[in-house]
């Protein structure tokens, strides 16, 4: 009975963490938008590739930068640092709420 209830808590504690996470990432979006960056995201390695834009015309301008976003004191998995080796370690951030 104890191990159920631990593994109970586990998935609890889990689905808090996941839900706040989604919700940062989804306030760096917004954050992003509001400062005319040209943003999108990204399927694996990272949360978002952002880039700015020009004033004038509203067309991105610049190199890519992959943003990575994270809560607290999580850590980057094996995956993403991965990719900030392949893509270069000044244009891969991992940006810390």
């Amino acid at each position: 009975m104890a191990k159920r209830k631990l593994n109970h808590i586990r998935k609890v504690t889990n689905f808090i963490s996941q839900e706040s996470g989604r919700q940062i990432e989804r306030a760096y979006y917004s954050m992003a938008k509001a400062g005319s960056k040209e943003i999108e995201r990204t399927g694996r390695g990272s949360d978002y590739r952002e880039r700015g834009t020009n004033p004038l015309t509203g067309k991105g301008v610049g190199r890519w930068r992959y943003k990575e976003i994270k809560t607290c004191g999580a850590k980057t998995s094996r995956l993403q640092n991965k990719k900030k080796k392949r893509v270069g370690e000044g244009w891969y951030d991992v940006v810390r709420f």
